[in-house]
């Protein structure tokens, strides 16, 4: 695990010792994630369409989607107006925003 790259796309500024604790706590989360699949939950129903594996005790789960149908949405534009009165830069019908990714 890269510290010194995770700190760089987070903007942290780290010291030698917080990296060193940083990096045993995130890799004690993602060990722990890791095993999170090969966990057996007793007691508790498995939802409908779950795969059981006797290999392992494994449980496995099938995906699905889980979005909504997006049921009567505002028409496009309807509250343009009402939002670009609010902004307090804009250019061209567009909102103006500070950059906050800087280019290399």
């Amino acid at each position: 695990m890269n510290i010194n790259h995770l700190a760089k796309l987070s903007r942290l500024e780290l010291r030698e010792e917080e990296k060193a604790s940083l990096e045993r706590e995130l890799q004690s989360i993602l060990n722990y994630v890791s095993e999170l699949p090969t966990k057996l939950v007793e007691g508790y129903p498995m939802p409908e369409g779950t795969l059981s594996t006797s290999v392992d005790n494994v449980r496995q789960v099938q995906r699905q989607n889980i979005f909504r149908e997006d049921i009567d949405p505002y028409p496009s534009g309807d509250f343009t107006e009402a939002i670009m009165a609010e902004v307090e830069r804009k250019e061209d019908g567009y909102l103006v925003v500070k950059q906050i990714i800087a280019e290399k």
